[in-house]
């Protein structure tokens, strides 16, 4: 857009007169670690520690390298805010705005979706500033952005234009808006019921075919090929549904979806009557096992059979061995007895593989029918290691192995259903704040105080994008949809109500500084785990020793804590006056009680001792 087109929408918020002549050089173009010393620690960006690196992190990233069209060090005023020196990226998706003070040059303090962008030209009368206007409902809430660039505002505005352009197409194409619908009608329950019905129905006809045998050409025969070829016809447009409406990452990590291709391509092929692959007609009996893709109980079965067949290798391999190991010793021991059975080492394994499998075994009777004779004590203990070693020990190894892994199916399937259902909880409980999938995300990536409060601290920074050094409720709000979490955030001001308890926890204009926030947001994460454990007591009511654990732990954290440190210390600081008053009154006995039985209250606590009682509430010398 020329700037000509912009004129009479906005007028400039950055001239040369107006802080652009001396825009301050701090940034990442003069970040070093020497240059790094004396930068105030509340402007790293350090997030919670080294945990948010193996996840989706709150704040976003800057794209790949190999995805970037254009990264250059830019001055940039984002709408009333002070000139900062900062990285610009431009991807094919966003543009993105990197963080002062950020030595890794990977954090994005802002960026812009570009199907977002209403508006980008060159200002009038400033060919080197570049004017972007975003939507007033969408991710960046309205705000303007303008860049000074070096000596490329064209190429700028022009790739602006450009891509917004292809990312709006992308959002709002009618392939895409089929995709979802296609999506919204297949996953639907009565769809994937007719899916099942078919697929039982087809199975069905498939075994009373084989059973019937119809002679080749006979019209029982031909009925029955016009129904496979209808079924195959189904199945093959349930494929190409599934494909376009879930293509490409969902559909092709779910393992069922490539299994129900393999089956529907062979169908097709085998349909064709091509010489020397007849054996495809073989995989309409395979069908059948399609249903677990669509049953997801059959599907927590089949999943649990796939995780044991490691384990189960490693057990085959050691019943292997045994079984190996017996038919030498059998070999050895009767094969000059028993030839029939046990006259080679491929005999020995056959006969006992039969008993291994319960076969009817009397090739080696351990006690004759004559009473007087002697016991086959060889053949006894022989017997007695084939059951021991090879019925009770391997094969049992093998179920208990399955048996385990559907265990933990089952409870990895509950552990699901739980979430989902903590989920719903969660969604009744009013009056919350609107933060719960921020302070769920939160839970995860601190392991100590420390790094609860950087993260809360990268939080706050980012939100305050102006660095005017607090935040209110636009810029929360503002910020809160730019964090990368499962469900989006979106609050109102009844939520900052609650989240500044009325006015208590915030400056009387409704502002909140660094420590402001970091209470409200401590204070949060204390109320959504009370919530809870609160939702999981519930839930867990049929649990009794479980209950009972969940109940204490709630009333625990419920206790409302101590007095802080600095109020404690000015409470000592009050009362070291009035005891000074008394102890120049001579009652120093009266004194030197209360110091102590107030020193050792705090020390049952395990509360530091204000700097008062270590200065002047020690007992005076005799």
């Amino acid at each position: 857009m020329s700037g000509s087109s912009g004129n009479g929408m906005h007028a400039p918020l950055l001239e040369k007169a107006n802080g652009w002549g001396d825009a301050p050089s701090k940034g990442p173009a003069d970040v070093s670690a020497a240059n790094l010393v004396d930068i105030p620690v509340d402007f790293a960006h350090d997030g919670f520690g080294t945990i948010e690196g193996t996840r989706v992190p709150l704040i976003p990233r800057v794209p790949p390298q190999n995805k970037l069209i254009r990264d250059e060090i830019l001055l940039v005023k984002i709408q009333d805010a002070v000139v900062r020196k900062i990285r610009v990226v431009l991807s094919r998706d966003v543009i993105g705005f990197g963080a002062e003070h950020d030595p890794t040059m990977t954090i994005m303090s802002d960026h812009i979706p570009l199907e977002e962008i209403q508006a980008a030209y060159e200002v009038e009368g400033d060919r080197e500033l570049v004017e972007i206007i975003t939507l007033t409902e969408g991710y960046n809430s309205g705000r303007i952005y303008q860049i000074r660039t070096t000596h490329d505002s064209q190429g700028w505005t022009k790739d602006l234009v450009q891509l917004s352009v292809q990312a709006r197409d992308r959002k709002t194409s009618k392939y895409l808006a089929f995709k979802t619908t296609l999506a919204t009608v297949y996953d639907a329950n009565p769809t994937q019921a007719f899916i099942i019905l078919m697929i039982v129905v087809n199975f069905f006809l498939v075994v009373v075919e084989v059973q019937i045998q119809p002679a080749l050409g006979s019209k029982l025969q031909k009925n029955f090929s016009t129904l496979d070829i209808l079924f195959s016809f189904v199945f093959v447009i349930d494929l190409i549904c599934n494909i376009i409406a879930h293509w490409f990452k969902k559909w092709v990590k779910n393992p069922w979806n490539i299994f129900d291709f393999v089956i529907v391509s062979a169908a097709i092929v085998a349909s064709w009557d091509i010489e020397n692959l007849e054996f495809l007609q073989s995989a309409r009996a395979f069908r059948v096992f399609r249903l677990a893709g669509k049953m997801k109980h059959l599907r927590l079965i089949i999943n649990a059979i796939a995780k044991s067949l490691v384990p189960m290798l490693n057990a085959f391999l050691i019943g292997t061995i045994l079984l190996l190991t017996l038919s030498v010793l059998g070999t050895d021991f009767f094969g000059k007895r028993d030839g029939q059975f046990f006259g080679s080492m491929f005999r020995t394994t056959y006969t006992l593989f039969l008993a291994l499998a319960l076969g009817e075994w009397d090739v080696l009777p351990v006690v004759p029918e004559d009473e007087d004779a002697q016991i086959d004590w060889g053949a006894l203990i022989f017997n007695v290691l084939v059951v021991v070693v090879l019925l009770w020990i391997a094969v049992n190894v093998v179920v208990t192995i399955l048996l385990d892994n559907f265990v933990q199916a089952t409870i990895a399937h509950d552990n699901k259903e739980n979430k989902l259902d903590l989920l719903e909880a969660q969604a009744a409980n009013i009056m919350t704040g609107g933060v719960d999938p921020l302070i769920e995300e939160v839970l995860k990536l601190f392991d100590c105080s420390e790094q609860l409060s950087r993260g809360f601290k990268m939080l706050f920074h980012n939100f305050d994008y102006d660095q005017q050094g607090y935040l209110n409720f636009t810029k929360v709000s503002q910020g809160l949809k730019k964090v990368q979490v499962e469900r989006h955030i979106v609050i109102t001001e009844e939520d900052w109500e609650v989240l500044t308890e009325k006015g208590r926890a915030c400056n009387s204009d409704g502002t909140v500084t660094l420590d402001q926030w970091d209470r409200i947001m401590r204070k949060q994460v204390k109320a959504y785990v009370q919530r809870d454990l609160t939702d999981v007591a519930a839930m867990k009511e049929h649990m009794i020793e479980n209950y009972h654990i969940l109940v204490s732990l709630r009333l625990l954290m419920d206790t409302e804590p101590g007095p802080t440190m600095d109020a404690l210390d000015d409470c000592c600081d009050e009362m070291h006056d009035q005891l000074s008053h008394f102890r120049d009154n001579g009652i120093d006995e009266a004194v030197r009680r209360i110091e102590s039985a107030s020193i050792a209250i705090l020390r049952a606590h395990n509360t530091k001792i204000p700097t008062t009682m270590a200065r002047g509430f020690a007992p005076p010398p005799p």
